[in-house]
């Protein structure tokens, strides 16, 4: 992944937080997670908002949100297995449904979005976004079932983004260079400045 940073500084977070953001005074900075939980107590939320409200930027990928956060931005998440009745035509027998259990994505944006779908494999859950504030959101990435992988929350005078299948950014997708081309065009919404990198909440 800090490959696709190349010339950007990158500092390295070790602890929560509000302990990384304490009494300093970032200017147009990105603070990046990458997590299967993303569990953000009270405080933290709080001092990460305040820190986008001033111009800068939180890119956050996870399948869980902490309750905190997730009822402050207006936000929920779920995961969706198809059982065969909003398939393809892919067949169906005895009732069970025959098809690929992967992961289509595309974006919403016509110059980003591609003719085919990028597709993943099994090992990537099909989380989306339930709920949202409509207000404050711009969907950029939807599934094959129209439902909300990320978006873009304008928030004071800077940006969160949210997406719910941070396993897209992991080497094990990055085999594909078709879906590695996904995580760059993805990562092409944030400004090309100081990375925060997150480790203490890592997945």
């Amino acid at each position: 992944m800090h490959e696709i940073f190349t010339g950007q500084e990158i500092r390295t977070a070790h602890l929560p937080i509000y302990n990384e953001l304490e009494e300093k005074d970032f200017s147009g900075a990105v603070y990046f997670f990458l997590n299967s939980v993303f569990n953000a107590d009270e405080l933290d939320t709080k001092h990460l908002l305040h820190f986008v409200e001033k111009g800068n930027t939180a890119f956050i990928s996870a399948n869980y949100f902490s309750k905190k956060f997730s009822d402050t931005l207006k936000i929920s998440t779920d995961d969706f297995f198809d059982y065969g009745k909003n398939m393809p035509d892919t067949g169906l027998y005895n009732g069970f449904a025959l098809f690929t259990d992967t992961v289509r994505l595309n974006f919403v944006n016509p110059q980003l979005k591609e003719k085919k779908d990028f597709v993943f494999p099994k090992a990537v859950p099909n989380f989306h976004i339930t709920e949202l504030d409509t207000s404050k959101t711009t969907v950029l990435v939807k599934n094959s079932y129209g439902h909300v992988n990320f978006i873009r929350m304008r928030w004071g005078k800077g940006n969160i983004f949210i997406h719910t299948l941070p396993q897209v950014f992991t080497n094990y997708c990055f085999v594909s260079p078709i879906n590695c081309h996904y995580a760059y065009k993805a990562l092409s919404y944030l400004p090309n400045t100081v990375i925060i990198w997150d480790e203490y909440y890592k997945m």
